[in-house]
């Protein structure tokens, strides 16, 4: 029995909401920032094992990121 002021669960009207899917490009977009963030480490290890001057160059849809080690940054004479 319902009392009143009381409202049964099928009466109440809830919007849709959002949802918390990622879209393809979404889901691409993260995997490349992940594989960069990876990338950089490893040339990270590369600079700090070995004592490499690392550069890393990389474009994608028309847009340029680099990376310089810091090693590199240190000496005028690179990038040559």
């Amino acid at each position: 029995m319902s009392g009143i002021g009381e409202m049964s669960v099928s009466s109440i009207h809830l919007p849709n909401r959002i949802s918390s899917k990622k879209t393809p490009k979404q889901l691409e977009d993260e995997n490349f920032r992940r594989q960069s963030v990876t990338f950089e480490e490893k040339a990270d290890r590369l600079r700090e094992e070995f004592g490499a001057d690392v550069f890393l160059l990389v474009r994608r849809k028309g847009k340029l990121t680099g990376y310089t080690s810091s090693m590199a940054l240190d000496d005028p004479r690179w990038p040559p």
